[in-house]
């Protein structure tokens, strides 16, 4: 390269740095217009236009860069970031593959190769990489960081929060650390400390959707409804999908009696079991209220008398003049801890499917069982059960009934005295008229646990140190379900107590405390 170009590549880099990105651009392209061979310029002006937010363009040039010299190590390192902004982690992997061969002695892209290993799930050579990172320089943040991340997904919660802390106080600047540690902070059930890092990260980046929903979460497990459910509407900016948009304006909760309102489902069927306790409040101020639900709830809901017409999934959806998403309801409505309808029992089986089960589930105490979840659901691994610890529950003067279906059915022991209906239960409606002749339900934090509340029936939930939001915190009871009973670790990951309890229990002749709740439920 001649010496002025030299010189301009200097200059523009200069220009570059001290965020003049106008004149660094235009220089970068006046050295490639006199030599297109020049690699540098091409990396650089890669990097420019990658910080504009134009990752495309700039992969485009950094390869062009690349090509001209596949031995520079740190265009290899830059090409990665590009790449892992898109989520394109499988290219990014090679990059940064390509980085660590070129730059043997240093630890940063051995530190960038082990993120993107941590994102494809490569968990054990990512920790063999970061590893590697912190032999040769122990006091890289970046490594430190992704070594905190990793011990996370392993769920050993506290050396990451030592690792993920170590890292922040030289990246204090990054949002990322500090959202780790407050998830850390909360999978551990410090939620005071887990909301201070969410504020802490909402002050380095305020509009970070992600930290909104996680400080929602805190402050609905703390009770604090007020503040928590107005945040919780920023979970439209975490989702994959975007809020869909209708013509017809969102209720608010004002009273329209002649108009007609569509209530839309948008999460999983546990939340939609849970907020159709809402129906009856919501019709006394609507002229017609419909409710959109997944296929499994359709024969169930028909069942509410709130509902006027139940819309299926892919079906027609008829005219309506007000919508809104059924976990808005609790917002627009003002829900507080105090102030959770309770309208008695609101999800029933028909009468003709309870009839049909009623000379088939015999058994002095019945009780049925479920204990896994959506295994594709984010925080399956806080909230479904080793099958085993279930196992621990079978005694000769109770008859137990499998509810589990799908996912985890596998795990049933076929030799123990427990029935597994599975084949039987074809959706939700089937399973609530089952459970209209079980004595008790024990199941995992899924949606069978909100069917069985929603009829009123007795149901324990064992749960995680770090629970859903729903369930809060140091307590037995729930406000939303009046004949549940929680049952909640001490120590994270360890279902061993919560069993034993859940067993010593079960040993107390419970029947006449159960009948003894649903009279009072039932008035």
């Amino acid at each position: 390269m001649a010496a002025s170009l030299s010189e301009l590549l200097r200059t523009a880099g200069q220009y570059h740095l001290q965020g003049n990105w106008s004149a660094a651009e235009q220089l970068y392209r006046q050295i490639l217009l006199a030599d297109p061979q020049v690699a540098e310029a091409w990396h650089y002006l890669g990097i420019l236009i990658a910080q504009r937010g134009q990752p495309e363009l700039a992969l485009d040039y950094l390869r062009k860069g690349i090509a001209l010299d596949p031995r520079a190590g740190t265009a290899w390192g830059t090409l990665g970031k590009v790449l892992s902004s898109l989520r394109r982690w499988d290219e990014a992997c090679h990059a940064f593959r390509e980085a660590v061969r070129l730059q043997p002695g240093s630890a940063f892209p051995l530190s960038d190769l082990a993120s993107g290993l941590l994102e494809i799930g490569l968990l054990e050579e990512a920790e063999t990489v970061v590893r590697q990172a912190l032999t040769i320089d122990p006091e890289t943040p970046e490594a430190q960081g992704n070594l905190g991340n990793l011990l996370m997904q392993r769920r050993q919660f506290g050396e990451a929060l030592q690792w993920l802390r170590q890292a922040a106080r030289k990246l204090s600047h990054q949002p990322a650390l500090c959202s780790m540690q407050g998830q850390c902070l909360l999978e551990q059930g410090r939620i005071v400390e887990a909301m201070a890092s969410f504020e802490q990260v909402l002050q380095l980046d305020p509009l970070l959707a992600s930290a909104h929903m996680q400080r929602a979460v805190c402050r609905l497990l703390l009770g604090d409804y007020a503040n928590g459910w107005p945040e919780y509407e920023w979970r439209w900016k975490t989702m994959e999908k975007e809020k869909p948009q209708y013509a017809q304006p969102e209720w608010d909760g004002t009273p329209h009696p002649q108009r007609t309102l569509l209530l839309i489902p948008e999460q999983g069927v546990g939340d939609v079991l849970q907020m159709v306790r809402y129906a009856a409040t919501v019709r006394s101020r609507v002229g017609k209220l419909l409710v959109g639900c997944h296929a499994s709830l359709g024969r169930l809901l028909e069942q509410c008398d709130a509902i006027d017409q139940v819309i299926v999934e892919g079906k027609l959806v008829p005219e309506f003049d007000l919508q809104l998403h059924l976990m808005s309801l609790p917002r627009v409505l003002g829900t507080t801890p105090e102030t959770i309808p309770w309208p008695g029992p609101y999800l029933r089986a028909s009468d003709a499917d309870v009839d049909f089960w009623r000379d088939r589930l015999p058994g002095r105490f019945k009780v049925g069982i479920c204990w896994q979840g959506n295994p594709e659901h984010k925080r399956d691994r806080s909230r479904s059960i080793p099958f085993e610890f279930f196992r621990r529950l079978v005694r000769p003067e109770v008859t137990f009934y499998s509810l589990q279906v799908g996912a985890g059915r596998e795990h049933l022991d076929r030799s123990l005295p427990i029935v597994d209906l599975a084949d039987e239960l074809r959706d939700f409606a089937d399973t609530a008229a089952v459970v209209a002749h079980l004595d008790l339900v024990i199941t995992c934090d899924t949606s069978l646990a909100h069917l069985t509340g929603g009829m009123g029936k007795p149901v324990w939930l064992p749960l995680s140190v770090s629970p859903d939001w729903r369930w809060m915190l140091g307590r037995e009871d729930s406000p939303w379900y009046p004949t549940m009973r929680l049952f909640r670790q001490t120590v994270v990951d360890d279902w061993r107590d919560v069993f034993e309890r859940i067993a010593n229990e079960l040993a107390r002749s419970p029947r006449l405390g159960f009948e003894a709740v649903e009279r009072g439920i039932r008035g």
